[in-house]
C-alpha cells in the first residue's frame, strides 16, 4: 500500500505552526472558524528542553475511535487506511474523544465530530496533505498504514489525556 500516513520527525519539528496554517486554510473559509484538525505545540520542560509536535489523526492501526463510535459515523478506507467520518451519521456523543489517547476528534458548534481527514482527496489526486507539503523543516512525512507510529509516545505526552 502507499504511504499515506502523516508522520512527525519531532527532532526536526521547529514550532513553526505552519502545518496549522496550512490545515486550517484548506478546510475553512478565510473568514470561517472551526476545530483545528491538526494542532501544534511547544513545550519546555523543567531543565530547559524544548519539544514541539505537532498532530492530526494518527489513523491509528487498532483506531480505538471507530470502535467506540456507536453510530458507524467513523470508518476505515480500504483504499488510503484513513480514518474518516462521515459527519452525517454522528451523534455527538463524543465516545470517540474519550478511546482517542491522543485526544485528536474536535466537535463543532452543533456537536458533530471533526478530525484530520489525512487529506485523503489530496492524496487520490496523488498529491502530498497540506500540512506535509507546508511544512518547512521537513518535520512531517508519510508512513504506511498498519506501521506503528514512531513518535506516539511524545503525542501521547504532548496531547494525550492528562
Amino acid at each position: 500500500m502507499a504511504k499515506t500516513i502523516v508522520e512527525l520527525n519531532p527532532d526536526r519539528c521547529v514550532c513553526c505552526y505552519a502545518c496549522v496554517a496550512a490545515c486550517q486554510d484548506l478546510h475553512y473559509d478565510i473568514d470561517e472558524t472551526g476545530p483545528a484538525l491538526r494542532r501544534a505545540v511547544r513545550q519546555e520542560d523543567g531543565d530547559g528542553t524544548i519539544r514541539c509536535g505537532s498532530i492530526g489523526c494518527l489513523h491509528c492501526p487498532d483506531a480505538p475511535c471507530l470502535a467506540a463510535c456507536p453510530a458507524g459515523a467513523i470508518r476505515r478506507e480500504a483504499e488510503t487506511g484513513l480514518v474518516t467520518v462521515e459527519d452525517a451519521r454522528c451523534v455527538g456523543c463524543r465516545r470517540c474523544r474519550q478511546a482517542c489517547p491522543y485526544g485528536v476528534p474536535q466537535f463543532t458548534a452543533d456537536r458533530r465530530m471533526v478530525k484530520c481527514d489525512g487529506c485523503g482527496e489530496r492524496l487520490r489526486r496523488g498529491l502530498e496533505p497540506v500540512c506535509v507539503k507546508t511544512c518547512p523543516s521537513g518535520a512531517l512525512f508519510l508512513r504506511e498504514p498498519g506501521e506503528p507510529s514512531p513518535s506516539a509516545p511524545l503525542l501521547r505526552q504532548l496531547f494525550g489525556k492528562k
